[in-house]
């Protein structure tokens, strides 16, 4: 589901206003609504569990690899130095999510931010190669257990 104040501000202005730092939020909030839609069809596809971690932690994933793609294609090269702040750095819980909810987004920004911090040292000069969406395509397809694991002895 994807709000209809959502789709609205994004069919207003270009893609490339979408992609500045005041702009992005509407934009984050599409992404992460497909990605939580494509996981839970595919990993049900696959009759595989999903927790609630591990599909925040795989939108916060997805959105940094549509945000980088993007920003390479509109060659905003600028903003790639910011990506990373913005989605792990400069954010802020909504007060009204239970302790609970927010020590779950917490935990998914901190694990995604490190993997998305590793992954960028690896694969930004080569973006695009094999290898890359190999990665990619297998961090897909782990479980939450499998995901932490990768991300705790991902290779600098």
């Amino acid at each position: 589901y994807l709000h209809t104040d959502v789709i609205e501000s994004l069919a207003l202005f270009p893609l490339d206003s979408h992609l500045e730092p005041g702009n992005l939020q509407n934009l984050c909030f599409a992404i992460e609504g497909i990605s939580h839609f494509l996981y839970l069809i595919w990993r049900a596809i696959h009759r595989h569990n999903v927790s609630l971690l591990e599909l925040e932690l795989q939108a916060e994933v997805d959105k940094y690899i549509v945000l980088l793609s993007l920003i390479r294609y509109r060659k905003k090269y600028n903003l790639i130095g910011k990506l990373r702040h913005l989605l792990f750095e400069a954010i802020r819980f909504d007060e009204s999510l239970s302790e609970t909810e927010e020590y779950r987004y917490r935990r998914a920004n901190h694990y995604a931010g490190k993997y998305c911090q590793r992954f960028e040292r690896r694969y930004l000069t080569e973006f695009g190669s094999a290898r890359m969406y190999d990665e990619l395509r297998d961090f897909y397809r782990l479980g939450e257990n499998e995901k932490l694991r990768r991300i705790v002895n991902y290779p600098l």
